[in-house]
This record gives structure tokens, sequence and C-alpha cells, in this order.
């Protein structure tokens, strides 16, 4: 599939942990929210928790990325559920909407079919979507972070401690020029 557009209709957030990418990206979809109220958004923030594995998954050993861990559970009930709403949705629209996929990076490496599901979504005709990915880390990426920044459909704005406020205007806008077009 082919898009004809000058601006890229999949945007993702990159940049350093806790700068602030799904603060960036929530404040951009609240405006979103107040300028579209009638744009279809699907989606979910991060399923990333800073508690002690025993409380996840039963009692069981819960996937740990750093000080957080997997809610596998949590995640496949919501994050998948919202990646097949934007798939069952794209079958029966032809209208835009938005699409929030925070984070791909690799603590979704835990959950089967995420990816899978992920790049259905960037291959849909009408979604917007807005998402965040992790920075690369001593020359290394996570290959399926590296297919998506790589697409040629993909915008990655890099945000930085010093430039976050701004960053909020100059997504938006973009959000914004894709919702308008």
């Amino acid at each position: 599939m082919e898009k004809s557009m000058t601006v890229k209709p999949f945007v993702f957030i990159t940049g350093s942990p806790g700068v602030g990418k799904t603060t960036l990206i929530i404040k951009v979809l609240e405006r979103v929210r107040g300028n579209y109220p009638n744009l279809p958004i699907h989606g979910a923030t991060s399923f990333h928790r800073p508690t002690p594995a025993s409380s996840l998954m039963g009692g069981r050993a819960a996937p740990k990325v750093g000080k957080y861990y997997v809610d596998v559970g949590q995640f496949e009930d919501l994050a998948l559920a919202e990646l097949a709403k934007n798939a069952a949705q794209e079958a029966g629209n032809d209208g835009n909407r938005l699409f929030l996929i925070d984070e791909v990076g690799k603590m979704e490496l835990f959950i089967p079919g995420f990816f899978s599901a992920v790049w259905d979504g960037l291959n849909s005709d009408h979604a917007i979507v807005l998402g965040t990915i992790p920075v690369t880390k001593f020359g290394k990426e996570i290959p399926e972070v590296a297919r998506i920044r790589n697409r040629p459909d993909v915008a990655v704005y890099v945000l930085t401690k010093s430039y976050r406020e701004a960053m909020v205007d100059s997504v938006f806008s973009h959000i914004d020029s894709l919702v308008n077009r």
C-alpha cells in the first residue's frame, strides 16, 4: 500500500527514560480531544508497573525491565483489545481516527502478538498513530522498533527536557495537519 501525502501519518516520540514521552502524548491527546471531539481515539498509555512482581500475575514471576514489571495480563486484556478495536474499525471506516500506542519497546516483547498488531495498525489507510519508542542504546536497537523507526511514513520526534513544552505544540500541529487533510 502506498500513501500519497507529504505529512507522515505515524508520529512517534523518542527520548531518554523519564524525559516525559508519555506526559507529552497525554498533553497532545487532550488538545486533540478539545479540538476534535468527534475523532475516534483508540489505544492506551503505559502498563509499566514499579510494583513488586508478587502482586502481579498471581504471584508468578512477572517479566522485569529495569525497575518496572510488565503486567502481562492487564496488557493483554486492555492494550491488545485496543489494537483489535483499531483493526475492526479499519474494516468499516472511511474517516480518520487517532490511535495511541505507548509504548513500543522492550517490555512489549513479552506480549505475544503485540508487534504484529502494531504493524497491522501502521498498514492502516485511515489511522493516525501517536506513539512512543525508546532511544537507541549503545548503538543497539530492538529490531521491531527499528522496523517502525525506519518506515518512510513514520515521523520521529526526539524529546529532551529543554524542549518539552515546545514539543507539545509541534506534535499537535503535526496531528492537526493529518486530521485536516
